[in-house]
């Protein structure tokens, strides 16, 4: 319903993914003492991760809870409305099952309503 929402996050999943890995990348080689060059590259590229991370994290930590609310606002109307159209409904059930009771009366039959069934006897 919400595919948007399912594709904003899973792209903020691949960034967690990538930042931790541009971050065991970069301790991977401090730890064996790389070059330089090595190390300035790998420690860019965290840099990069954690900004795509922070950019993506905050749009999903400030959009998220207004979807949510408008999610909740839409399924309150929804079901307000299928309740309204499930009133409705057992209403003209009612009134049937009474003309048919009033029809049986009339021709001497009894009509028994028990547990939601209509029994003739």
């Amino acid at each position: 319903m919400f595919s948007g929402i399912r594709q904003h996050i899973k792209h903020y999943t691949q960034s967690v993914q990538d930042a931790e890995k541009a971050i065991e990348r970069l301790e991977k080689l401090q730890k064996q003492k790389a070059d330089q060059s090595k190390l300035t590259k790998a420690s860019k590229q965290v840099d990069e991760a954690v900004r795509k991370l922070e950019k993506r994290g905050g749009s999903v930590t400030s959009e998220l809870p207004v979807v949510y609310d408008l999610r909740r606002d839409f399924f309150d109307h929804t079901t307000v409305a299928l309740l309204k159209a499930q009133l409705k409904y057992l209403e003209g059930v009612v009134e049937t099952i009474e003309v048919f009771c009033e029809e049986d009366a009339e021709v001497g039959r009894s009509t028994t309503i028990s547990k939601g069934q209509i029994i003739h006897i």
